[in-house]
């Protein structure tokens, strides 16, 4: 690629003639005076990203994807996904509402595509409703069926340079006409399924600040292996993706742990990281809340229950991505997913996230311990328990608050010393106004329908026009109780989706 125009001080025609030399350079090929245009040969390094666009309806949207194929103009294919061999497990999307995780890298041959095409095997959605009894519960839907998908893309796709990304990212919406939950005990409900795709480029630079330009945050999976020495190790993905091959530097950030050498295999791990070329990833940010990988359980979701049950304590968590070594009724690896766990919080470490740095910075005390614990709150639980499934409930060992991504409509903005202020409200449908007034909830807050979002100079501004009064927007960050008012500091602004 020839190295950018620097444009200085240039009368209007002179910058016409620049421009116009410029696309001339650009067309012309090896042979003086042709106008071909700049061979494309060789391959690129392609990682992809499996990402997604959602509101708050569903609480799990999983598909396994058993392949994803690109072609480019002239009808020459190159998968980029393999197909399934027995041994992967569905992709789940709603924790991907907004940010991206690497589902593989692929080699894949210079030039211009223009389409591409996704086969789904077996897709699971799921939300939250009221029953007859008035009992608020999991309702869910299933297909086993191979599954036709629809893949967008805007305009055709360049591949070129050493590496860069393509993202896949799931149109939640657009995906179903499912648009109310009904009892799956009462049996499924007609609804149909489509996936709908957006696939674009992702530019990958050298110090990314996002998903846009190939910074991931939130990477959450298992330590499978750890040399004996040296600053690298590998993890799996809690989706069961291929393993990450992640390398770490004199900047990366470490949390729970002081560095590579503490680290080991079966070990829970959350972390930010840059794609880099080739595919691996250097870790900015390496987080451990639990150290013991024996008998270890950890689960990710949204809570949705924090109660007295048969006088016991319980926290109950949605389960969007789970991993287990302990046998509950068949011993599988991992745990299916989009299930009701349940865990006897009394005795566990109360902690939070450290993706975000700024918490002592907020105007509000952000804290999260179990008086401050509510419906709705992303969280990671941990457990050593020998058998799960079992009564009373296993004890969890840590409760982690974790970012999510909220979509609502903002009502009113404001400042706050350096945070620009959004007060968000919420449909009703999710989870925060759909729980904050069960009955029989320990911690509740006064208006679950109203989020106060804050965000500083260091949150990512990702939508396509400033946000205003009236905008639906989707914000990403760490969500509080705060004296009975959720409140989130805010890592990230994307683009909202209709309600």
């Amino acid at each position: 690629m020839p190295n950018p125009i620097r444009l200085r001080s240039f009368t209007a025609s002179s910058l016409l003639f620049t421009m116009a030399t410029a696309a001339a350079l650009l067309l012309t090929g090896c042979g003086g005076g042709s106008s071909a245009k700049t061979t494309l040969s060789g391959n690129t390094a392609v990682t992809v990203l499996l990402s997604s666009t959602a509101n708050d309806r569903f609480g799990y949207f999983s598909l396994q994807i058993s392949s994803l194929t690109l072609t480019d103009s002239k009808g020459n294919s190159v998968k980029l996904w393999p197909s399934a061999s027995g041994n992967e497990y569905p992709f789940e999307f709603m924790h991907l509402n907004g940010i991206a995780e690497p589902l593989t890298t692929v080699s894949v041959p210079q030039g211009v595509y223009s389409s591409a095409s996704v086969s789904v095997v077996y897709s699971q959605i799921s939300c939250f409703g009221v029953d007859s009894n008035g009992s608020i519960g999991i309702f869910g839907e299933v297909g086993e069926l191979p599954t036709t998908s629809t893949v967008n893309i805007p305009s055709p796709i360049t591949i070129i340079g050493s590496n860069m990304g393509l993202k896949l990212g799931l149109q939640v919406t657009q995906s179903t006409n499912l648009t109310s939950c009904s009892s799956i005990t009462n049996g499924p409900a007609p609804f149909t399924l489509t996936p709908n795709f957006n696939l674009q480029p992702v530019t990958l630079a050298a110090q990314p600040t996002n998903t846009e330009n190939g910074l991931l945050v939130g990477l959450r999976g298992s330590i499978s292996s750890v040399p004996s020495s040296g600053s690298s190790f590998e993890v799996t993905g809690e989706s069961g993706s291929i393993p990450w091959q992640v390398t770490t530097d004199s900047n990366t950030r470490f949390f729970g742990v002081s560095g590579v050498s503490k680290l080991a295999a079966g070990i829970p791990i959350d972390m930010d990281a840059a794609i880099q070329p080739g595919g691996d990833l250097l870790a900015t940010r390496v987080a451990v809340y639990d150290t013991n990988p024996t008998n270890l359980t950890y689960e990710t979701g949204p809570t949705t229950n924090n109660l007295i049950h048969s006088g016991v304590p319980a926290i109950a968590l949605f389960q969007r991505e789970t991993l287990s070594d302990v046998p509950d009724s068949t011993p599988y690896p991992i745990t299916t997913p989009d299930n009701f766990g349940f865990f006897n919080p009394a005795g566990a470490t109360f902690q939070i996230s450290d993706q975000l740095q700024n918490l002592p910075q907020l105007p509000f005390h952000a804290v999260f311990t179990n008086t401050t614990i509510v419906p709705g709150q992303n969280i990671m639980i941990t457990s050593h328990a020998s058998v799960l499934f079992i009564y009373p409930n296993p004890a969890a060992t840590t409760i982690t608050l974790l970012p999510q991504t909220i979509n609502g409509k903002v009502t009113y903005i404001s400042s706050d010393g350096n945070f620009t202020v959004y007060t968000v409200s919420l449909a009703a449908y999710d989870l925060f106004p759909r729980l904050g007034t069960e009955s029989g909830q320990i911690n509740t807050v006064n208006n679950p329908g109203t989020v106060t979002v804050y965000a500083d100079s260091s949150a990512q501004q990702l939508t396509s026009s400033p946000i205003a009064v009236g905008s639906t927007a989707r914000f990403y960050g760490l969500v509080f109780d705060d004296n009975s008012a959720l409140r989130m500091d805010c890592a990230q602004i994307n683009d909202g989706v209709a309600e």
